[in-house]
């Protein structure tokens, strides 16, 4: 149903607002709406919880390709809503923006297949026939000359996983799309035509290929999968040949992942891989596929791993980004290289990057963001040289005094050297200061400079927060992931220690005043930091943690095929036995814990399931005398996505902090 949303009719004026002067994104840096870091700094007022929690209400716009409209996820109140709106007015009165309702689904990203037509991925909830629910993803197809007649795309029954687009015509006319018929089969890969949403199977399933590649002429000519005894890669040079294995791995083999394809040209048989190639870190090559041979690298980093990449729908590389202190492009086409050169020289507080473009170039949608700047996006037009705002990403938090975040780097106390985060809070003196350490989840993942709604609350606060990459965490490199393997609760665990003790050395931090605040693998950390050094920590917070190892690795099974399960496992437990995992489990230490615990978990988080956290409660409960509390979040998921979930997160974690370890602020509410 296509429905014009009232609250939301001031958005269009912002498509109106006259060009900003000034060369490329002059003045974009002063418009985003946070203010000179340089200018006194008086204790700001406190902002409001719902301005932290809140969703984006705008963002991931894409230009149709003729630059005259754009799409994107709108957030109205709680609902989450698709927007079309003409960027250029052709009549006398500019067209009013429409908003397609989603109803209970998400968005997960928006492409356009030409000018007229629009390819999106809907987040689904879908009853099992056991009466569970599960997440599934389809495709839809908006007409924009018909907007209200929204339409699936792609088979009507398929597995979860139904928005693998591996092949995107240039023309628009249809897209190969790689799914399975049920979550019992191995992916297909089906042509879509568009718009008829006629389906003519293209490649059958072949055990165990799990992940499709085309070529740049859209015949599927590779896969890559995994099975009981490890992974396989087969090729073909054309539709009409026959697949060849061109790589098989063991499972016991040193690198399981030697390569994910990116493009492969039909004329040459060469194309882009991403790969190690035997060495540390990802990086990427050219690669001759009928020989099977590595050509020239890319790119590749002394430091980082490559992060991400693009290519157009000719297969012409266009970027490459990677995370060294922030996150950064590197621009193959020459065009696209000059202007993002002016555009990084206009912002350098900040992070800017194209994040949608015409077909010709002429007309861009440019995103900046920083730690005190949630996004701001911008509309480029290069007749003029000039931009105008387009949308703020959060309106509550824009003109809010927010904190900067600079990056740092530690000693671990076996000398690996930790990078990290630390965000100090504004108006106070850089000395003493009360301490949240905020470890992130995964494990294997990592934090980056950026907007960070909890860290940026808890700055708001009078904290300061440090959120460490501890060892383990993925960006840098083969080595510094692998030293977490086996490590939960040890050496990760010092590294998390190690980032308080360097503070407090250095005078930032009073040793009196820290607590830790954990959300998913983060929560596991909070939890055993509040039996193995609670002279170290005043309090705790566990955000949807993990309390029981063992049950956990037995819960991951149920999605991840043998050799797949059986890597991550060995991730987690290295070489110890499942005893020296409980040793390490917080569920096994009930009555070690001995500092204030807040538990907090959603009902719905099928990433770490509630019973997690509904065991460890119900076992403290059952010890007496440990200080914890349990607030559980009806119908939350693992990211307690709803903004009325947050709030009450926010809001239980202020009433917390304020008990056991309050600021100048928190101690007075």
């Amino acid at each position: 149903m296509n429905v014009l949303a009232p609250a939301l009719i001031a958005l269009a004026t912002l498509f109106l607002l006259p060009a900003l002067h000034g060369h490329a994104a002059a003045d974009a840096g002063n418009a985003a709406g946070s203010t000179d870091d340089s200018a006194p700094s008086p204790i700001p007022p406190l902002i409001a919880i719902s301005a932290f929690a809140g969703k984006p209400g705008f963002t991931d716009p894409v230009l149709s390709p003729d630059g005259q409209v754009v799409a994107a996820r709108m957030r109205n109140g709680g609902e989450e809503m698709l927007l079309l709106h003409r960027l250029f007015s052709t009549g006398a009165a500019p067209a009013p923006p429409q908003y397609i309702r989603l109803g209970r689904a998400t968005l997960n990203w928006l492409e356009w297949a030409s000018d007229r037509y629009l390819v999106g991925s809907l987040r689904l909830t879908r009853i099992t026939s056991s009466g569970g629910e599960v997440a599934a993803d389809r495709l839809i197809l908006v007409d924009r000359e018909h907007p209200d007649q929204v339409k699936y795309l792609g088979p009507e029954r398929a597995d979860p996983n139904g928005d693998d687009v591996i092949f995107w015509a240039p023309d628009g006319s249809y897209i190969l799309l790689s799914v399975a018929k049920s979550i019992f089969s191995w992916p297909r890969v089906v042509r879509v035509d568009i718009p008829s949403n006629t389906i003519t199977e293209v490649q059958h399933e072949k055990i165990p290929i799990y992940f499709w590649s085309a070529n740049s002429s859209g015949e599927v000519v590779a896969g890559m999968g995994f099975s009981y005894d490890g992974l396989r890669v087969i090729y073909r040079a054309g539709a009409s040949d026959r697949f060849e294995t061109v790589l098989r791995l063991r499972g016991n083999d040193e690198d399981p992942e030697p390569l994910y394809i990116v493009h492969i040209a039909a004329d040459t048989q060469t194309g882009y891989v991403v790969s190690r190639r035997g060495g540390d870190r990802w990086g990427l090559h050219e690669y001759d596929f009928k020989s099977r041979t590595f050509g020239t690298p890319l790119f590749s980093h002394d430091k980082v791993d490559l992060d991400n990449l693009e290519l157009d729908r000719q297969g012409r590389l266009r970027w490459v980004s990677f995370v060294d202190d922030r996150w950064r492009m590197q621009w193959f086409q020459e065009e696209e290289k000059l202007f993002y050169g002016d555009l990084e020289k206009a912002v350098p507080d900040r992070m800017a990057f194209v994040n949608s473009a015409s077909a010709s170039k002429e007309i861009k949608i440019i995103r900046t963001e920083a730690p005190t700047d949630p996004g701001t996006f911008y509309v480029y037009t290069a007749g003029s040289g000039k931009m105008r705002l387009l949308a703020h990403v959060n309106d509550e938090l824009r003109g809010k005094r927010l904190a900067p975040v600079q990056h740092v780097s530690y000693p671990a106390r076996d000398g690996l050297q930790i990078p990290g985060y630390l965000t100090l809070p504004v108006g106070r003196a850089d000395t003493r200061l009360p301490l949240i350490v905020m470890p992130h989840g995964g494990p294997f993942h990592r934090d980056r400079w950026g907007f960070d709604f909890l860290a940026q609350y808890l700055a708001n606060r009078g904290y300061a927060v440090l959120q460490p990459n501890f060892r383990g965490s993925t960006g840098y490199g083969k080595a510094f992931e692998e030293r977490g393997y086996g490590q939960f609760g040890k050496a990760m665990q010092d590294d998390v220690d190690d980032g308080v003790k360097w503070l407090v050395d250095k005078g930032q931090v009073d040793p009196a005043r820290v607590c830790v605040v954990g959300w998913s693998y983060g929560g596991y950390v909070a939890q055993v930091a509040s039996f193995r050094n609670p002279e170290t920590y005043r309090c705790a917070v566990s955000i949807a943690g993990i309390s029981d190892l063992p049950a956990m690795i037995r819960y991951d099974r149920r999605f991840m095929y043998g050799t797949t399960y059986r890597k991550w496992r060995d991730r987690i437990q290295g070489d110890s036995s499942r005893r020296a995992l409980s040793d390490v489990s917080p569920l096994s230490q009930v009555r070690s814990i001995a500092v204030p615990l807040l538990l907090v978990h959603g009902t719905e988080d099928h990433n770490v399931p509630v019973s997690q956290s509904d065991r460890l409660a119900r076992e403290l409960k059952q010890a007496g005398n440990r200080p914890f509390s349990y607030v559980r979040i009806e119908d939350g998921d693992h990211s307690l996505s709803d903004v009325k979930q947050r709030e009450q997160l926010l809001r239980a974690l202020e009433t917390f902090l304020a008990a056991h370890n309050p600021t100048d602020v928190l101690g007075n509410l």
